[in-house]
């Protein structure tokens, strides 16, 4: 068994090969101090609850879920030897994204495919980001990390990543489906060479603090309208308006998963590829 993720947040990834599954991906929830007995019912929920979820969903540009065993608080996933779309950046210079225009637009194909599939579902992911995309032009892009996954009506989900979360959360106290879409549009603006990776360039804020302290909600308000001005610096054609309708401030007002998938299919008819400028 090999560690082949970071070990952040609750859980740590490891490839492994299974008698069953072979090659396979395991994620282990990690355990506090053996001390702190009363983590362990929020523990076993939290692994419960992704299971379920993965165990439920099937997609070509969803990561693979193969078992689970609750003695280990593990799930076994298929192991894909791709790097996530952090790792697609010019780093240690100035952090843009080394993909093709070609690359950006494959991307966000398969990624609004699979979130038009989950939101189908009742399922929010309320983590897309960079880091929890693998990318390989032949597979495509695969979503991953279903840690923050919850069905639709469910309590609010505070955590995540600051630079994807909308507007309407600080505002409104509201995280829906296209709180997904807006953090996929945060993400091509990354794909797209209009900001370096923010994960590493801009300043960050703890996402559950917002709403009680005013220093947290300013840098988020800060960051939010840099969104904004990119947003209003983009071309009124081609994949650029589609990114720009997919962060509009209103939720009302952006597209859901749905419709981006029929702009795409509507703009492929027209030749979107003619569209993009080519880098």
């Amino acid at each position: 068994m090999r560690d082949i993720a970071s070990s952040k947040g609750f859980a740590s990834v490891f490839s492994a090969r299974h008698n069953v599954f072979g090659d396979t991906a395991v994620k282990v929830i990690r355990t506090k101090q053996a001390s702190q007995y009363s983590y362990i019912p929020t523990m076993a929920q939290n692994w419960k609850h992704e299971e379920q979820i993965l165990r439920k969903i099937k997609h070509p540009s969803i990561i693979r879920f193969f078992g689970s065993d609750a003695r280990l608080y593990s799930i076994y996933m298929e192991h894909l030897p791709f790097p996530d779309l952090n790792a697609w950046r010019n780093r240690p210079h100035d952090h843009y994204f080394t993909g093709t225009s070609d690359d950006a637009e494959r991307i966000l194909r398969d990624m609004a495919s699979a979130l038009e599939y989950l939101h189908e579902q009742k399922v929010q992911h309320n983590d897309i980001k960079p880091g929890n995309i693998l990318y390989d032009r032949d597979r495509g892009a695969v979503l991953i990390d279903f840690g923050l996954a919850s069905s639709y009506g469910a309590q609010l989900c505070t955590g995540g990543t600051p630079w994807y979360v909308p507007r309407e959360y600080v505002q409104d106290l509201e995280r829906g489906p296209k709180s997904d879409v807006f953090a996929l549009g945060v993400t091509l603006l990354y794909l797209l060479k209009k900001t370096p990776l923010p994960d590493v360039t801009q300043r960050g804020w703890v996402i559950c603090k917002v709403h009680r302290e005013s220093s947290e909600a300013m840098v988020m308000q800060a960051w939010l309208s840099k969104v904004e001005v990119i947003q209003n610096e983009l071309k009124r054609n081609g994949i650029e308006a589609l990114v720009s309708d997919m962060l509009n401030p209103l939720p009302h007002e952006r597209k859901s998963a749905k419709e981006v998938v029929e702009a795409m299919s509507q703009e492929n008819e027209q030749d979107l590829h003619s569209l993009v400028p080519h880098k």
